[in-house]
């Protein structure tokens, strides 16, 4: 759980994204088409294992930060609330944001960083973030029951393009159990479309 696989090259079109459990050539627990542009990236996170929770696509902008900032976004991938605030002072926030979506990308300040979490009205819970200068970064907020977790995901670093290997995240989710593995586990697709081609990793994640 919690990495991500090298990518792999496809071409733009259109395309169906399944999930399934690991060897199983069953129908896809949950499925959608993507109309994959050149030049664009994507982030597709399966939210549930249900047909109804679906498969959410969130459009990636890896345009190069300063190089003295960092460009972060915050996905919120199932904390036990269905709304999450998320600080990091000064910098940035993201407020109200939903149980599956991701947060605009927001320039702050790199290094070690106490970021704020909980649901609104509620005190928050601070965790350790630490994200580099002159990289674009996706922070994924998980919880299980130790209690909520960040992870940093390299989007991009330096110039903006896609990392050329595996990166370490953790996403969680509110999908069925599966036999062996702990609660909610799913998977989470990271992509990224090149000039003429589109570039491709996975990651499995878990609540």
């Amino acid at each position: 759980y919690g990495e991500l696989s090298p990518y792999q090259s496809v071409e733009p079109g259109d395309y169906v994204i399944g999930v399934r459990a690991a060897g199983s050539a069953d129908p896809p627990m949950v499925s959608r088409t993507l109309a994959v542009e050149s030049g664009t990236a994507y982030t597709v996170g399966a939210i549930s294992a249900r047909p109804e929770g679906g498969l959410a696509v969130f459009v990636d902008d890896l345009a190069a930060p300063d190089p003295d900032r960092t460009r972060v976004r915050v996905i919120n991938a199932a904390p036990p609330a269905p709304e999450m605030d998320f600080r990091v002072a000064p910098d940035a926030q993201w407020l109200g944001l939903v149980r599956g979506a991701a947060g605009a990308y927001q320039a702050v300040a790199p290094g070690d960083l106490r970021w704020a979490i909980g649901p609104p009205g509620e005190p928050p819970v601070e965790l350790p973030v630490t994200v580099a200068a002159n990289q674009v970064a996706s922070v994924v907020v998980t919880s299980d029951e130790q209690g909520l977790r960040a992870r940093v995901v390299t989007d991009a670093g330096g110039p903006a393009v896609v990392p050329p290997g595996p990166v370490h995240a953790g996403l969680g989710g509110g999908a069925a159990d599966r036999p062996g593995g702990p609660a909610g586990s799913a998977a989470l697709f990271l992509l990224a479309a090149g000039a003429a081609a589109l570039s491709v990793r996975l990651a499995r994640y878990a609540r």
